[in-house]
């Protein structure tokens, strides 16, 4: 069987960039800042900043947000998702940020809450110096609000610097978070009251999907895999 619709993440991102430019060249319809050039002062007002950054590696602009994103970052899956490892964690995440970590990514259903849990007792009292993202997996309205609570609670912090649509594979998934009760209306609510600062959406696999949803909303951001010996393109196979 031919496959057509598949394309390499190379040339997703591309086609990504260009189906956006005119989202990132100025402010978005849903009010989105586009990115550019900021001061050091702007940078500590607008979002956590952590000196270290800096001096330790370099940074790009991450995606619309206007932030200043270090090279590395900390992924909250592994160690920091597993129960009983609440001090292992503790001490991996202060080392994180002392050593210039900025960016910390977790998401709702890594350990089904222990890895949000975790982040959030050091978040306790570093909140400031560092960004961070979480996720729902949940495709509604109502199931995500309610994941949106408990990240917020167990990350002890009142807001989000981003909030993420988690994974997102199939066409099926992308009618239920664009319909009138989905989860894309609850990620708008979140930003209107101030609980969520920036939108985004991740995902594995499929990327003409994700440019799909690309498409369909002005994302501050995107999060998806990218191997530096991926395939550029897919040649035709037959099963």
């Amino acid at each position: 069987m031919i496959r057509k619709n598949k394309i390499g993440r190379r040339a997703f991102l591309g086609t990504g960039l260009a189906a956006t430019a005119s989202m990132v060249a100025g402010n978005s319809l849903y009010g989105t800042p586009a990115s550019g050039e900021l001061d050091l002062q702007k940078l500590k007002s607008e979002h956590p900043y952590n000196d270290r950054t800096h001096l330790a590696m370099p940074t790009n602009a991450f995606g619309k947000t206007g932030f200043k994103v270090g090279i590395l970052s900390l992924g909250g899956q592994a160690t920091l998702e597993k129960e009983g490892t609440e001090e292992q964690s503790e001490k991996m995440i202060n080392r994180a940020i002392d050593l210039g970590v900025n960016y910390i990514d977790t998401a709702a259903s890594y350990g089904q809450g222990v890895s949000q849990k975790n982040i959030g007792r050091v978040l306790k009292s570093r909140r400031k110096e560092v960004w961070i993202s979480t996720k729902t997996h949940d495709r509604s309205y109502d199931g995500s609000m309610r994941l949106l609570e408990e990240s917020l609670i167990s990350l002890q912090t009142d807001h989000l610097d981003l909030w993420q649509l988690h994974n997102v594979q199939r066409r099926d998934q992308v009618d239920k978070i664009f319909a009138e009760d989905g989860a894309l209306k609850a990620l708008v609510k979140a930003r209107e009251e101030g609980v969520v600062r920036h939108l985004g959406i991740t995902g594995h696999y499929e990327p003409l999907i994700l440019l799909e949803c690309l498409k369909r909303f002005p994302f501050d951001s995107i999060l998806m895999a990218l191997n530096a010996v991926h395939e550029t393109s897919r040649p035709s196979s037959t099963n």
